[in-house]
């Protein structure tokens, strides 16, 4: 079992509330320091900002919470299915075509994440593990669903104030989180190294983002969020190798290959 103890919770959050707050600084830098436009955001984009916080924050702690329960690998084979939810809500809502070449392509890339996260088998289900990742990969088809409905939307020109907000209300929700959490290590949260990381870590937060609601908003959901979940992964795998030297195992480099022929079927048909 693979766990996550209260001091890496503490550290999560941390992280993960000063890379929030980082993206929210580049967002305003990339939108050319327009701040009055923060002020400027509908209500309609300001609501959509919040929820979309809310997503990510909940997201956050239930899949954080369900490695506390249960295996890392498996809890994360079960979260990056949560880009099937995107994919069902364009079919319900924006009627968007999902041919039998990609319904195939899908059955490809999850069979591709059960060989590249490599599940362990014995590992010892329970059923607040098993909520919690559901739980967790719900949210993050929700953020998706989200990002659909605001780029669908007429106020679909104000994605850069809403990212700006999203970050700066899920960051500083973290923030409180992390003063509050027992630190049973003695430890600082935040340290030099660690905003150091965070920084770097703003600036690929904060592109990635501005990237995929825009295409969240111009291509169907069932070839931009498989892509982007599963090929993020993929190249996550093979740099890895590559530029720290990891191991990695035939069935993983099988599922490399899967993946990359189940992105290739999504796009071209």
């Amino acid at each position: 079992k693979i766990g996550v103890d209260a001091k890496t919770t503490r550290q999560l959050f941390a992280s993960n509330a000063m890379s929030f707050l980082f993206a929210a600084l580049f967002s305003l830098v990339f939108s050319g320091f327009r701040l009055n436009s923060l002020f400027a955001i509908s209500p309609f984009s300001f609501g959509m900002a919040v929820l979309f916080s809310l997503s990510v924050i909940f997201t956050y702690l239930a899949q954080t919470k369900a490695m506390s329960f249960g295996n890392a690998s498996s809890t994360m084979l079960i979260y990056s299915t949560g880009f099937l939810v995107p994919i069902l809500f364009g079919v319900v809502a924006y009627n968007e075509r999902v041919s039998l070449v990609q319904l195939l392509a899908l059955g490809l890339l999850l069979l591709s994440l059960v060989l590249i996260i490599n599940p362990r088998r014995d590992q010892k289900t329970s059923l607040p593990w098993v909520i919690l990742s559901f739980l967790a990969a719900t949210g993050s088809g929700l953020v998706a669903v989200l990002q659909k409905i605001h780029q669908r939307s007429p106020q679909a020109a104000e994605f850069p104030a809403l990212l700006s907000w999203e970050f700066i209300l899920a960051g500083t929700t973290l923030c409180i989180i992390t003063v509050f959490l027992k630190n049973t290590a003695a430890t600082p949260a935040f340290t030099k190294r660690s905003l150091g990381v965070a920084g770097i870590s703003g600036i690929f937060v904060c592109l990635l983002n501005m990237l995929n609601i825009q295409l969240a908003g111009k291509l169907p959901a069932v070839v931009v969020f498989p892509i982007y979940n599963i090929g993020s992964l993929i190249l996550s795998g093979v740099l890895c190798g590559i530029l720290f030297r990891e191991t990695i195992r035939p069935k993983e480099i099988l599922g490399f290959i899967l993946g990359c022929i189940a992105i290739l079927l999504i796009g071209l048909f």
